[in-house]
């Protein structure tokens, strides 16, 4: 239990995680300033960025 609240509580060491996500976001956008509403925007990310564990349950 110690381990895993260690790996899920702790914060990473770099902004690398966060610089992908802008990536993502700027690859789903088209890299255009749409009027995405910010709850659609997320939910889309969201979607994007699990959409290996997505694939690989529902094949």
């Amino acid at each position: 239990l110690k381990a895993m609240a260690l790996r899920v509580l702790s914060t990473p060491a770099s902004s690398t995680p966060v610089e992908r996500v802008f990536s993502q976001a700027g690859i789903i956008t088209g890299g255009r300033r749409l009027r995405m509403e910010q709850v659609l925007l997320e939910k889309k990310l969201f979607l994007y960025m699990n959409r290996a564990m997505w694939s690989s349950i529902h094949c």
